[in-house]
């Protein structure tokens, strides 16, 4: 029952994250809460903090150091706060694995398990999801839950399943194996139901190296074989379907650009013009000459500002290799 409760706050809490207070969204707030609780946690408890995660905290941190700090004072502080939130949520995982209602298990069973209000149009949709009949399909039933954006729903229904996959290949229990199955399959539903790419392709990818890779040359062998028929009969059904639904996944997911149609290739067309925002990223990161800033970054806001003025689009770089040099700089 507590777990329950528990998880019904969590909800909320995310439910609410587009609301705005003194003109400052809830989701930072709650966000910066939770930071300064797992501080106060850790420093009350020994845990040993990854490599890896105390990189990421330096560069969250560095985030607020920019030449643009007194422009931007606020606004570097809550970049800050949303790159933070990751490596302390992971420390807190990390904290509360044996004993916390929050652990890696339970937050993926979570995540998602709160796709189902929204797929069933109990709740209304938070945020954004892909337009469907805008992009010029006839029905539009994707969904982003409580992620407010298609790619992070993406996202994190991908790195759940990736999640319970591997506690799944752990597992000699079979009625919790049965459990996972059904909730990985769920969750496989819901990913399809976001319309985007990546995800699938990172739960197919680790698939892979959680069950296959370590195995004989035999089974990979019947690995690859079993995905070229499966993609081909998939791929015959589909071309065969006059289904509504199936034609949408197909133009989707091959992607629905001008060059695959026969259009004219350009860089405003590939990649849904993303070459064009990269190309304008760095070359503001560059543009002038300043050591500051290209050891400190412009920082995001700084960013979004002079993408705007060179392609009319108020955007950041949406590659996050890119968006890491040009926003946080070579340091």
């Amino acid at each position: 029952m507590k777990k329950l409760l528990f998880f019904l706050f969590l909800f909320i809490i995310l439910y609410v994250e587009p609301l705005s207070f003194a003109g400052v969204k809830f989701s930072h707030i709650w966000k910066i809460g939770f930071i300064f609780i797992t501080i106060a946690v850790i420093l009350r408890t020994k845990v040993k903090i990854p490599r890896f995660v105390s990189v990421y905290l330096f560069y969250a941190i560095s985030l607020i150091i920019s030449p643009f700090l007194l422009d931007y004072p606020f606004e570097n502080l809550v970049q800050s706060s949303k790159y933070l939130f990751f490596p302390f949520l992971f420390i807190y995982l990390l904290i509360s694995k044996d004993k916390g209602f929050l652990t890696k298990q339970t937050l993926s069973i979570f995540i998602i398990l709160s796709f189902l209000p929204f797929y069933f149009n109990l709740l209304p949709q938070l945020g954004l999801s892909y337009e469907l009949e805008e992009m010029g399909f006839e029905i539009n039933d994707s969904i982003s839950g409580i992620f407010q954006q298609p790619h992070e729903a993406s996202l994190s229904l991908s790195l759940s399943i990736i999640t319970l996959l591997f506690i799944l290949y752990k597992s000699t229990n079979k009625r919790t194996n049965f459990f996972l199955i059904v909730i990985i399959a769920l969750g496989c539903f819901f990913l399809l139901k976001t319309y985007v790419r990546i995800g699938l392709l990172l739960v197919i990818l680790s698939f892979y190296l959680i069950f296959i890779h370590n195995t004989s040359n035999i089974v990979k062998l019947k690995f690859v074989s079993a995905i070229i028929v499966l993609v081909s009969v998939l791929g015959l059904y589909i071309s065969n379907n006059n289904s509504v639904e199936l034609e949408t996944y197909k133009t989707r997911f091959l992607g629905q650009t001008g060059y695959s149609n026969g259009g004219e290739v350009n860089v405003n067309k590939i990649s849904s013009g993303r070459l064009k925002i990269w190309e304008s990223t760095l070359s503001n990161w560059v543009e002038d000459d300043s050591p500051s800033i290209i050891m400190l970054g412009l920082s995001e806001k700084e960013l979004i500002r002079r993408n705007k003025e060179k392609t009319g689009m108020a955007v950041f770089s949406h590659n996050e290799f890119v968006n890491a040099i040009a926003v946080g700089g070579i340091i």
